[in-house]
């Protein structure tokens, strides 16, 4: 119930006199009207959990794709050249599907560590690799210890020029 008053307003601006404690009272039943709203802000509370929800699984999947499996290869590469930087990761794969989903910034970094990796085993060679290896895989913060012993390889070089 709802307690309403009203008081004319030809009583409030004097130009009746003798009316300024008119007042009228009367009670109003509300109930219909407050369960009606109860009700619409229910399905108000559900309808808004329910599109945090699928927002949710939206955004999760789209992260899911475009940074952390990118970000994992690009990972799972490097892991492979610290522990044996000879063994050739497997080449990254371009899709035409995926460069057209904005992906080609992650594409270019996977390719780009992968290349980096190709350099290295071109340039370095097996010994080099070995001492790489070494360098990555210890826990000594990536620092390379120029101070420890080296091991003697004998080789044999020869070269062959045709005219």
């Amino acid at each position: 119930m709802q307690l309403v008053t009203f008081t004319p307003g030809v009583c409030l601006d004097g130009t009746i006199v003798g009316c300024e404690y008119l007042v009228a009272y009367a009670r109003i039943n509300i109930n219909v009207a407050t369960i009606e709203e109860a009700y619409l802000q229910f399905t108000t509370t559900i309808f808004t959990c329910f599109v945090l929800t699928v927002a949710f699984m939206i955004f999760s999947h789209d992260t899911e794709v475009i940074v952390i499996r990118p970000i994992k290869k690009v990972v799972e590469i490097i892991k492979i050249l610290a522990e044996n930087p000879l063994k050739s990761p497997l080449p990254p794969q371009i899709d035409e599907k995926k460069n057209k989903n904005n992906q080609m910034k992650t594409q270019m970094l996977e390719l780009t560590i992968f290349k980096i990796g190709t350099l290295l085993q071109r340039g370095f060679g097996e010994q080099g690799c070995v001492v790489v290896s070494e360098c990555l895989t210890l826990q000594n913060e990536g620092m390379v210890d120029l101070s420890r012993s080296g091991k003697i390889t004998e080789m044999v070089f020869s070269i062959c020029r045709i005219r």
